[in-house]
């Protein structure tokens, strides 16, 4: 299965809240058959930095598993 989808699969699991759940979903499906796993992750980590999600620090824990 594709990073991005199992990512986001974890964070399903970690309790994300539903908002960033939302945003994380869009941002993944606007393009997903071109968006490269880099490109997502990349996204997702500047968000992270600049403290936008709800959890910040568990999207990051779960950003570094994936993105290898």
């Amino acid at each position: 299965m594709d990073d991005k989808l199992l990512f986001l699969q974890s964070c399903v699991r970690k309790d994300i809240s539903t908002e960033d759940l939302g945003y994380l979903t869009k941002w993944l499906f606007v393009d997903f058959e071109n968006i490269t796993n880099k490109e997502f992750f990349d996204k997702v980590k500047q968000f992270t930095e600049m403290n936008f999600f709800d959890r910040p620090i568990t999207i990051k824990e779960i950003l570094d598993f994936y993105n290898k």
